[in-house]
């Protein structure tokens, strides 16, 4: 079977991220260089995004990533906790260099959902994702201007009746 290595073409040089993708293509190899698609699946992720974390173009997104590529590139094999420790260390320096910030806080996901998007009362802090949230300006800005196009939020047929609209049955 021939060897599907990372692609090393746009590597950084030298730094953390480097130090990074040496040691996931070690273990990558050590382990039988298993395809993109294989890992992929295991991470249930695409095999492009394999792909773009082992060829240097992306960073894992948080170290829960970085654990569960490990774990998928050595063939849901137990990896060795200094290693895995080793892993999320360079990704923590590596994240950090890249964005001039960190660590990421990771955010409580509600088990229940209100209406409207909202979590249901004492289900959380209101975070709808884990990890950073850059984009939590740009969602509350597109919530704001569609309720004020569609007007208070709307439960169900009942409401819809209500309101004069089309009675849903």
């Amino acid at each position: 079977m021939p060897s599907s290595r990372f692609d090393r073409t746009s590597w950084p040089s030298a730094g953390p991220h480097r130090e990074l993708l040496e040691l996931l293509d070690a273990v990558h190899v050590r382990n039988g260089s298993r395809s993109a698609r294989v890992v992929g699946r295991a991470m249930h992720v695409s095999a492009h995004r394999v792909h773009e974390i082992g060829r240097g173009a992306a960073l894992p997104a948080d170290e829960e990533q970085v654990r569960v590529l490990l774990a998928a590139l050595a063939g849901g094999g137990a990896t060795e906790q200094g290693t895995t420790d080793r892993a999320v260390e360079l990704f923590v320096v590596a994240r950090r260099e890249r964005d001039g910030a960190g660590p990421w806080p990771v955010h409580p996901v509600p088990a229940v959902w209100g209406r409207c998007g909202t979590p249901a009362a004492g289900t959380g802090d209101g975070a709808p994702v884990r990890g950073r949230r850059p984009w939590s300006g740009v969602v509350e800005a597109v919530r704001e201007r569609t309720r004020r196009l569609r007007g208070p939020c709307r439960s169900g047929p009942a409401d819809r009746r209500r309101d004069g609209g089309p009675s849903g049955s």
